[in-house]
């Protein structure tokens, strides 16, 4: 078979991913940068020569390249354990790729990959055509997300233990894992020679990949005395991970055919399985030995007895033995989020928790304050503060608390994927260079020491090489982390300027490009930003986070960028091949003003109940407040208050947030955004007031969260000013000599997302009754964010509204003055279906409607019942309506 250059240069692109996202192949990140710097195109030249022309010179070379790098794995009580990461040429990566690439397009194609595996799993969505089933070459999928996995494991099992409760009055979960599983594998091509037309395609292919780890096994067998298989995994290459899956393919299914397992499900070397009554863990080992001697033959893995539990899930104990199992779940869980990009790593682990699961007091709650932050352990904290907390002003002693936390932690800690995290917090919250230099000098103290740790499982003629090999790939990681944390301390050393030119480097964000460039006064009205950070990136960017960026830039400098040229930078920096999920024009209303209409191609089922939620939150209100703190941070227990509202929403199946005006400071735009999206909870808020070069902007702020056709999450974004402002907000402007927006022809926007039309207003603007009529016969759902005292007169606004324009109308006040509610077109008993007045105390009031019924009812004009449900329509609204 003929490999063109298109296939190679698609592969790397795969394999280049895959390595950005790995935060444990932080040497494998320099290679890339290493290869990239001299004549790419010639290097991958030398790749076809080796697989297409079957140049044996250059793979002799190739080969003769092989060695491993060791890594500590864990400090145990009689010294250090450690892993042995395969040390490759580029050029052999790439081979390596292209070969699991196609191993995993046969698979596919011959429907033989298992339903009960959930880690190192092919991304299979989105790394095939949809309609060939053959391989895009195009985009950069290979495999899963490690965390995905993880969840969709805990998620089955979850499922499977809720079906069974009620048909078995006993069962046992037994979770259990392999040791040194990628050493004690035999031989993992015997699955590979079954697939005859495969080894035919691809034979010189297999036989490379043959010689690969057979190297790897003479490397390893040099310096370790870790028994060792026939055939070892090579830690670090794509093909491990689609062969450690094949190799336990029989022990898979042997397990899931026994009729005494209710659930099997194994994440690479761990397993999970539910079995019919009450069984002790000795009689779980036994049943999983006797599985393993059966279907893996002259095989050298063992259990792991020492991490092997059983729960007892008996009727009359259910509950305790589940809190026991989840709690346990979580501490493995951390294990599986070093394949995860930073940010949603800390999100996902720390917030996106599932109550039924966890409760999320698991760890949200022990952090109700500063000090609370401090007593986590240390990763716990950093990660907090470097991706949940980042732009809280923290109190002076916390953040020297947490210099001598981190300190400390170099005494015997060799867990480098942290460095770069540690070097990320001093950059945010202790920004000098002394700090830096001392940060740096523990850490190279700490390498210094591995001259004279106990290293175990190592041969005694090898301890001093090995021992040098050691320091060496720590020395490089240190190097490596320092460009990594994405501080500016250490200028342009020869690494970083390769990292940055091969985008091996995670860029910041769209949305934290805008809070601390406008924090810092630096923001400008361009799209250089986007060329000099994503072209040709590797990193995935959101589509809520471009929007977010660019609607903001454009209120602020009265740009005028549309959200389908958003969309186009989305499909560019992505290299997707479309996304056509989004339609913008605009609609002529009754009124005569503009209105956006924004269609969300997505479907879900529209007829249930909708939770729509508002948290009870006070704003400062007195005078001149919240506009004179435009320009302030935001502090801990502001930011707690929001994510643990947030979170309570989640919690309760929220579909609808809506905060009040002037609330949601942009600091906050990176929660906010992340919240709608994972959480999938359609979220409107008024923005704290912004000032740059002295123009007032109030803003609006609307995020639609919605899933593709491969079940990729986006988010619609939709930022616009306030049409009219208050007259406090003008006194406030002529008074502070800043000017503000004199909107003659005002401008709204218009969602249509799942069936629903929503439309918003905020606060002032529901005043003018030509807004009020602008939407007659267009929306469903009217949502008011609001920073109003006069209650009593905007209930009358309100209830009119609803009434008139046959609406669903939200809104939500701060607790100072109260008066959040929700209006339907109903009599007038029924017609308020929420209304809570304010309290001090801080709470989040829900409220279930089907959308659906409304819906229904205003489009069944000669409905012989009309008005049974809800009120008549007014006057000429079938005339709207068409």
């Amino acid at each position: 078979m003929k490999y063109t250059m298109e296939i190679l240069e698609g592969t790397y692109s795969k394999l280049k991913a895959k390595i950005f996202y790995d935060n444990t192949a932080m040497i494998d990140k320099l290679k890339i940068a290493q290869f990239e710097a001299d004549n790419l195109s010639l290097k991958l030249e030398t790749v076809s020569e080796i697989i297409n022309e079957k140049n044996y010179d250059q793979f002799e070379r190739m080969i003769e390249r092989i060695d491993i790098y060791p890594f500590v794995k864990k400090k145990v009580k009689n010294g250090y354990d450690l892993n042995f990461m395969i040390d490759i040429p580029i050029e052999l990566h790439i081979i390596d790729t292209l070969w699991t690439i196609y191993l995993a397009e046969y698979i596919h194609n011959t429907n033989s990959f298992s339903e009960h595996i959930y880690g190192n799993l092919i991304d299979r969505k989105n790394m095939f055509n949809n309609d060939t089933r053959h391989i895009n070459w195009d985009n950069k999928y290979l495999f899963e997300r490690y965390v995905k996995g993880y969840n969709k494991w805990l998620e089955k099992l979850e499922f499977k233990l809720e079906t069974h409760r009620n048909i078995h009055d006993n069962m046992t979960v037994v979770v259990s894992d392999f040791k040194r599983f990628y050493y004690s594998t035999g031989n993992p091509f015997e699955k590979v020679n079954e697939y005859y037309e495969f080894i035919e395609n691809h034979e010189w292919l297999t036989e490379i990949i043959k010689r690969i780890y057979d190297q790897y096994r003479v490397k390893l067998l040099q310096y370790s005395k870790i028994k060792i298989n026939d055939g070892s995994l090579p830690i670090g290459l794509s093909s491990s991970m689609l062969l450690s899956n094949l190799y336990l393919h029989d022990f898979d299914e042997s397990i899931v055919h026994d009729n005494r397992v209710l659930f099997f499900g194994r994440y690479v070397d761990d397993m999970i399985l539910i079995l019919r009554d009450e069984h002790d863990k000795r009689d779980a080992l036994e049943f999983l030995r006797n599985k393993l001697e059966k279907t893996i033959v002259n095989s050298k893995i063992q259990l792991n007895d020492d991490k092997t539990e059983v729960f007892n899930l008996s009727s009359n104990k259910y509950l305790n033995e589940y809190d026991k199992l989840m709690m346990f779940l979580f501490q493995k869980q951390i294990n599986y989020y070093s394949n995860e990009d930073e940010e949603n790593l800390s999100f996902r682990r720390y917030v996106n928790i599932n109550k039924k699961k966890l409760n999320r007091q698991l760890i949200f709650k022990k952090i109700e304050n500063e000090d609370s932050l401090l007593n986590l352990e240390l990763t716990d904290s950093i990660l907090f503060m470097n991706y949940i907390y980042t732009y809280v002003n923290f109190k002076d002693n916390t953040i020297n608390d947490m210099m001598d936390k981190i300190d400390k932690s170099f005494d015997d800690n060799f867990k480098a994927s942290m460095w770069k995290e540690f070097y990320r917090w001093f950059s945010y919250f202790k920004n000098k260079p002394d700090k830096f230099e001392t940060l740096s000098n523990s850490i190279e103290r700490l390498i210094y020491t591995i001259n004279k740790i106990k290293l175990n499982e190592v041969k005694k003629e090898k301890l001093s090489e090995l021992r040098k090999k050691l320091v060496n790939t720590y020395t490089r990681v240190h190097e490596i982390s320092k460009t990594l944390s994405n501080s500016n301390m250490f200028g342009n050393t020869q690494t970083t300027l390769m990292l940055k030119n091969a985008r091996m480097i995670n860029s910041i964000s769209p949305v934290r490009y805008f809070i601390e460039n406008y924090k810092n006064d630096k923001l400008t009205n361009n799209d250089k930003f986007y060329i000099e950070h994503f072209e040709n990136s590797v990193q995935f960017i959101h589509l809520w986070e471009i929007l977010t960026y660019d609607q903001l830039v454009n209120v602020i400098f009265g740009r005028k960028k549309t959200i389908k040229q958003s969309i186009n930078d989305f499909i560019r920096i992505n290299k997707l091949t479309e996304f056509d999920y989004i339609k913008e024009e605009k609609v002529k209303t009754v009124s005569g003003f503009d209105a956006k209409k924004i269609y969300i191609d997505y479907q879900d089922d529209l007829d249930k109940d909708y939770i729509i939620s508002h948290p009870n939150v006070c704003l400062d209100t007195k005078e001149g407040e919240p506009l004179n703190s435009w320009n302030s941070g935001v502090d801990f227990p502001d930011t707690f208050k929001l994510l643990d509202n947030i979170l309570e929403a989640k919690d309760n199946g929220t579909n609808i947030l809506v905060l009040p005006e002037l609330y949601l400071n942009y600091s906050w735009l990176h929660l906010i955004g992340l919240s709608a999206q994972n959480f999938n909870m359609i979220i409107y808020a008024g923005m704290k007031a912004l000032v740059k070069n002295k123009q007032f902007f109030n803003l609006m702020l609307s995020m639609h969260p919605f899933k593709d056709i491969n079940k990729r999450r986006n988010t619609l974004v939709t930022i616009r000013e306030k049409n009219f402002y208050s007259y406090e907000e003008i006194d406030w402007c002529n008074k502070n000599f800043y000017t503000y927006a004199n909107h003659k022809k005002p401008v709204y926007h218009m969602v249509n997302h799942n069936g629903i039309s929503y439309s918003d207003y905020l606060c002032f603007e529901v005043t003018d009754i030509w807004s009020r009529a602008l939407f007659k016969g267009l929306v469903d759902v009217i949502v008011i964010p609001m920073l109003n005292k006069d209650t009593s007169y905007f209930d009358s606004i309100i209830l009119s509204l609803s009434r008139d324009l046959s609406s669903m109308v939200i809104t939500s006040n701060s607790a100072t003055w109260g008066n959040s509610s929700i209006i339907l077109p109903k009599k007038t008993h029924e017609r308020i279906i929420t209304e809570f007045k304010g309290g001090f105390n801080q709470y989040l009031v829900s409220t279930k409607f089907n959308v659906k019924s409304l819906i229904n009812y205003n489009n069944e004009f000669e409905h012989p019942k009309d008005g049974d449900e809800f009120k008549p329509h007014p006057a000429n609204s079938k005339y709207y309506n068409k």
